[in-house]
C-alpha cells in the first residue's frame, strides 16, 4: 500500500486478496467515522488475462469498477500484460513551455545565459522523474 497526500495505492497479486484489503479499509474508516469517494476510485488490472471481465471491486455498499487505464496525477496507467504508464502528455505540456512561443524566447533584450538559468528554475513535479 502506498499512500501521496489523499492518494492510496493498493496492489495485490490476487482479486481476492484486493478484496480483502478493500474490506480491511472499510472497517477502519467506518472505525474512524472516515469515507471514501469510490466515484474516484478505479481498479486496473495488469497480467495476462487483462482483457478478461472481472466483477467489481465492494467497499462497503459501494462498488469500484475495473478500467482500462487512469490518471494518477499527470501519468496515465495502462491496464495490459504488465504496468505501461504513458506520460507523452506531461512530456508535451512541459515541452510547450521551453517552446520558442514563450515570453522569454520572443524578448531579445536578455542574454541566453538569463533565459538558460530561467528554464532551469522552472518547477518541474517530482514525479516527472522516472
Amino acid at each position: 500500500m502506498y499512500f501521496y497526500a489523499d492518494v492510496i495505492i493498493l496492489l495485490s497479486a490476487a482479486v481476492h486478496g484486493l478484496q480483502q484489503m478493500l474490506d480491511v479499509r472499510h472497517h477502519s474508516l467506518s472505525d474512524l467515522q472516515l469515507s471514501f469517494n469510490c466515484n474516484k476510485s478505479v481498479c486496473i488490472h495488469f497480467s495476462y488475462g487483462w482483457r478478461l471481465d472481472i466483477t467489481n471491486m465492494n467497499l462497503g455498499s459501494s462498488s469500484i469498477e475495473w478500467k482500462r487505464s487512469t490518471k494518477y496525477f499527470d501519468i496515465n496507467i495502462l491496464s495490459g500484460p504488465r504496468l505501461k504508464v504513458d506520460i507523452d502528455s506531461s512530456k508535451r505540456r512541459f515541452n510547450g513551455r521551453c517552446r520558442p512561443n514563450t515570453i522569454l524566447n520572443h524578448d531579445v533584450n536578455h542574454s541566453e545565459l538569463l533565459r538558460l538559468s530561467l528554464m532551469d528554475s522552472l518547477p518541474v513535479p517530482q514525479y516527472y522523474h522516472i
